[in-house]
């Protein structure tokens, strides 16, 4: 991933020989008056800059039937693409149209973005190659940045929902990249979809979700192996598909979601260290189908539902699954109340499968924890 984004920055910054800066100014003083001529003048590394002002034009894009855009490229050539910043550059139709992709490049390049806001299109970026956005606000998308194939790294961008909010949107869906970077971002009422991503980090994110009518949840892993830590979300995160994902030094609060950390699939494993996890409104654990969950230095609070771990389907599976959460503190000193609050093979012989959480820690554990209110401040 290194690689990959020095290699972008090295575009951006320097470029090849002969590499050009175009400018799109609609008054007509500059090289361009709209965006899509630029993109169809530029050759691989030039850089694209995009003045203050409302850039609403579409383009069908050739090949498709109903697709649009404000911006296709269907030809490999590596671009940066720079705004004047949210609220000033501001691209897409001024409503929703579920037929536009906002930026559409259908071909196997490097894109820099940064300092754009982008809105009201079903996918704000939609590509098949490298990607990397940054300072950028993402309004009303039903899909944010939707890369298939390249590595993608995304930095210091603020994701809203459509209003009213459709039942499924996504800040991010991220499919077969090898590489994923997600950092200090803002994500409202979405939630980043990850599927068969080789390595993937999400970062110093804050995610909230005040709307209540859309799903809760925050990250979806899918086939994916990833490292999520030091988030703050009041969401959920689900894994499953034979994903393997590191929660670290995350805090998840108390929120509307039934669960916090959602597990399925024989196969998936998370590892869990130095987290705090307040307890969804039926349990704060739900594994389901025999996956492997182990971790220490959390804590595991329940929020006054039923259960803090709950197992399900783990009799229909021989993979021999384990479920270690010794070293954690449950918000208790009784261990006959942690029971209660654990569902396993002790509540049903058919689970065949034990919560392991003797030895436990009886009193809080050491834990430097923002608040969210201190946290989302860094985005204002």
């Amino acid at each position: 991933m290194k690689q990959v984004v020095a290699l972008i920055v090295l575009l951006a910054v320097a470029g090849p020989s002969g590499a050009r800066t175009w400018s799109v100014e609609q008054d007509g003083s500059g090289d361009w008056v709209t965006i899509q001529e630029a993109v169809d003048a530029s050759a691989s590394g030039d850089t694209i800059l995009i003045a203050a002002g409302r850039y609403s034009e579409l383009h069908l894009v050739p090949g498709m039937v109903t697709t649009m855009s404000v911006a296709h490229l269907l030809e490999a050539k590596d671009l940066t693409v720079i705004g004047e910043g949210p609220g000033e550059t501001i691209i897409g139709p001024e409503s929703l149209n579920e037929d536009c992709s906002v930026f559409f490049f259908d071909a196997t390049s490097a894109l820099v973005m940064s300092d754009i806001q982008i809105v009201n299109a079903h996918s704000g970026v939609w590509a098949y190659g490298d990607v990397e956005l940054r300072n950028c606000t993402v309004d009303g998308c039903l899909i944010g940045v939707w890369v298939d194939s390249g590595d993608v790294w995304v930095s210091d961008c603020h994701f809203l929902p459509p209003v009213p909010a459709p039942i499924t949107t996504n800040a991010m869906a991220i499919n077969y990249s090898p590489n994923l970077l997600i950092e200090r971002c803002h994500i409202e009422n979405l939630e980043i979809y990850i599927s068969g991503v080789t390595s993937s980090t999400v970062r110093d994110c804050v995610f909230e979700h005040p709307l209540g009518n859309n799903a809760t949840d925050s990250a979806y892993y899918v086939s994916s192996n990833g490292v999520f830590e030091r988030n703050r979300t009041d969401g959920r995160v689900v894994c499953n598909g034979g994903s393997h994902v590191v929660l670290r030094d995350n805090e998840f609060l108390a929120g509307i979601s039934d669960v916090k950390l959602y597990l399925s699939e024989s196969s998936t494993e998370a590892e869990i260290y130095d987290n705090v996890f307040h307890g969804g409104s039926f349990s704060t654990f739900w594994l389901g189908s025999a996956p492997s969950l182990f971790g220490t230095g959390n804590h595991i609070l329940n929020s006054g539902s039923e259960y803090s771990v709950k197992l399900k389907y783990y009799g229909d599976y021989n993979n021999n699954p384990v479920v270690d959460l010794r070293g954690n503190y449950w918000g208790t000193d009784d261990p006959a109340q942690i029971d209660a609050w654990i569902y396993d093979i002790h509540d049903d012989p058919d689970e065949d499968t034990e919560v392991l959480y003797q030895p436990f820690s009886d009193v809080p554990l050491p834990a430097d924890k923002e608040s969210i209110g201190g946290f989302k401040s860094l985005y204002r």
